[in-house]
């Protein structure tokens, strides 16, 4: 039984929250299944964290650059240095999936096959950014502060942004706090507990304009003020310009920044060949080796009337007929 599956089943049916996936270097390239379920004590204990978190329907160079850019100003932050015994910060790509939970009818529902294949091809592409992948039903941000707070005692930072992202729409939306009796302001109490920060990287317009997104306005006064108070206390940070590539920063080469995932996965669905310039070079390279077929599953390419990818791939709408059935 592949143990990526067996992590998925673990977390749709409520048996755990996580499960925590690295890789294995010594192995990579002589077995398809080169990364390896792992402690989580193993893996981020006494290490500072930073986490990107997702459905990753795709993998970007915007995915991979928020990565490198995030792990350099959490660098700095803590003054780390190789030389001086800390334990290096660890990047985490949190691949998210939505539980179905463990009540009978959930113990009783069979997943489609073709969504545990989608499953697996967002894993496989995952795989390009040699980084530990934690399998996730955690649900809410602030659960999975509290989440790693249980093994580290180091700085934690979520790493937020890029494209068209919103922070109102991101941290300040009506769903966050829905089960807390404190709302909102209890999520972000939590979320912040223990020196928890937001790294916020800059929106990138079609155009190619770099702009801040912790700076916006909110559209209402109460998600203002909590936003307002969010920059002032500094737990909501901007990832700075001096962390990030000149070719990302310069409107005339960020091109290969600028893609949704959406917009990728149209490409291929329309066979135009330019979404290789969106993607990490690892990707292509798989693609090329394997073909395309054994890189996504037929889910991940499914095509619309109107020849874009479909909106939503079957992992997501197996969770959205189990909990409207």
């Amino acid at each position: 039984v592949d143990d990526r599956l067996v992590a998925l089943w673990l977390v749709q049916y409520g048996l755990t929250e996580a499960v925590v996936f690295q890789p294995d270097m010594e192995v990579q390239g002589k077995t398809n299944s080169w990364y390896v379920a792992s402690v989580p004590n193993l893996v981020f204990y006494k290490r500072p964290v930073l986490a990107q978190r997702g459905r990753f329907r795709f993998v970007t160079k915007l995915n991979e650059v928020i990565f490198e850019s995030g792990m350099s100003k959490l660098k700095d932050d803590i003054g780390f240095d190789a030389k001086s015994g800390q334990r290096e910060p660890i990047s985490v790509i949190e691949l998210m999936v939505t539980p179905f939970g463990n009540s009978p009818k959930a113990l009783s529902y069979d997943a489609p096959v073709e969504a545990e294949r989608d499953y697996i091809s967002r894993f496989n592409v995952l795989t390009s950014l040699r980084k530990p992948i934690m399998i996730s039903g955690i649900g809410e941000m602030h659960t999975l502060a509290s989440y790693l707070r249980r093994y580290t005692n180091e700085k934690i930072s979520i790493a937020v942004g890029g494209g068209q992202y919103s922070l109102e729409r991101g941290i300040c939306n009506d769903r966050v706090g829905t089960n807390l009796p404190g709302g909102l302001l209890e999520a972000f109490g939590k979320l912040f507990a223990g020196g928890v920060n937001l790294y916020a990287f800059p929106n990138i317009s079609p155009d190619g304009k770099v702009s801040s997104c912790v700076n916006k306005s909110a559209s209402s006064l109460e998600k203002e003020t909590l936003l307002s108070h969010l920059r002032a206390t500094k737990k909501l940070l901007p990832i700075d310009d001096k962390y990030i590539p000149e070719r990302v920063l310069n409107g005339s080469t960020n091109a290969p920044y600028r893609c949704e995932t959406q917009t990728v996965l149209d490409m291929i669905c329309k066979f135009d060949a330019s979404w290789k310039d969106f993607v990490p070079q690892d990707v292509v390279t798989m693609v090329d080796a394997k073909g395309i077929t054994e890189v996504f599953s037929a889910s991940a390419m499914e095509c619309a009337v109107d020849g874009a990818a479909a909106q939503v791939s079957a992992l997501e709408q197996s969770s959205l007929d189990f909990h409207a059935s």
